[in-house]
Parts: C-alpha cells; structure tokens; sequence
C-alpha cells in the first residue's frame, strides 16, 4: 500500500494506454500500475523516495531477502522502524504496509497477519526493469521515444502535502508533458481547476474511483485521466 495509490483502478487506466514497448513511470510509489502492466516488454521506474527506491532495488538485485522478510509489526517496532535513519527494504516494508493510509507515518491498528506474497513473478517482472530515483523530468525526457508508454501520477492538488516527496505542481507537470515530442503520456489527477488550467491542450478524461472500505464502499469519486493521444 502506498498513499494515492491506484490499485482498484488500475487495470482501468491500462486498458486506455495504447500498445507500446517501454513502460515508463516516473512517480511509481506502491507501483499497482506497473505491477499490473503486461503490455511492455520493458519497463522503466522512477521515485524520488530514496527508501521507495531502494525497496525496489533490493527486490531485484537480491530477491531472496525480500521472499525472507516477516512483514507484520506491532505498534513499538513501527515507532523503531519509523525513527531509523537508515531503513532496510523490510523495514520500508512494514513501515507502510502497517501505517495508515500508506502514508508511512502513523501505526494504523489493523490485521497484523500479513502474508509476504513476493513471487517469482515479481523477480520476472523486475528483471526487465530499470528502476531510477531522479526528477521526473530528466526521466520523461530520456524516454520521449515513439515505442514509448509514460504513466505519471504525481501528487494531487488538495492531498498533495500527505506525500513524503511532496512539490510537484500542475505547472511543472503538465508543462513537462506538453515539451514531449514522441512518447504518448497518461496522467492521473484529481478534478482540480489549476489541473485543468495548466494541461489545457491535452485530452481530458474521466475516471470513477471507489472509495476503500473504511470510506464508504459503494461510493466513488471522479479523477482526471489526461493524454497527449
């Protein structure tokens, strides 16, 4: 789990993506969109959360400590794990998987039996990916090719301060988008008018969201999905 992440809408926002070889994400986080993306036949990752990155890292380089990790934690190791300096890929770990909100800041009290479900078909899909912790815009502009997929999903406008890599405005994004030439982009944003200001030109979609369990099953909000195609 990771704070805005798009695991109930995944497989929606990839069924909009056009056939392409190189999937790219420069603002991956928890990844359910990388994860669930078998379109491309190589993909690139990028996060400037150099505890996210490092996760990443380890889960492809040595895999076999991440099959040995014990994920669950009580609230007095989450508050040890949480002041560390220096976190190891387990610790990033729990420290999200047991924080409210996957936000990886406060113990959430909830189901402490969680199973490590890292499989050999997460080491497959690592295999084939370059995994970065850069600015996105240096990432998006090496990988401005035509055999090109770029998904970003950058902080949204009114959440935005609830991430721990929070500063990315609309300006910036969308700006960044509109300087690509060759690779097509899929954006993701919340129904924002400084969203909709600064991407004009580009295409807008709309997506409905549900609501996680403790918000209110059944209920949906309506996000921004944006292209340049």
């Amino acid at each position: 789990p990771y704070f805005g992440g798009k695991t109930r809408v995944a497989n929606k926002i990839i069924a909009k993506m056009p056939n392409h070889n190189v999937y790219v994400e420069p603002m991956v986080g928890g990844g359910s969109v990388y994860w669930n993306n078998n379109k491309a036949q190589k993909f690139v990752i990028n996060d400037l959360n150099k505890e996210i990155y490092s996760l990443y890292k380890t889960a492809k380089n040595s895999p076999s400590q991440i099959k040995k990790c014990n994920i669950n934690s009580n609230r007095k190791q989450f508050k040890k794990i949480k002041n560390k300096r220096k976190k190891g890929a387990c610790d990033t770990i729990k420290l999200y998987k047991h924080s409210f909100g996957g936000q990886g800041q406060f113990y959430a009290e909830k189901n402490k039996n969680f199973r490590n479900n890292f499989s050999e078909e997460h080491t497959n899909k690592l295999k084939k990916t370059i995994i970065l912790n850069k600015d996105f815009r240096k990432v998006i502009n090496k990988y401005d090719n035509k055999n090109a997929l770029i998904y970003l999903d950058p902080p949204y406008v009114k959440q935005g301060r609830n991430y721990k890599t929070y500063g990315i405005t609309p300006e910036e994004v969308c700006s960044s988008i509109k300087k690509l030439r060759k690779a097509k982009v899929i954006l993701s944003y919340d129904k924002h008018k400084e969203v909709k200001r600064q991407c004009k030109g580009l295409k807008f979609h709309t997506l409905k969201v549900p609501y996680s369990a403790e918000s209110g099953a059944g209920h949906s909000k309506a996000e921004f999905l944006i292209t340049n195609y």
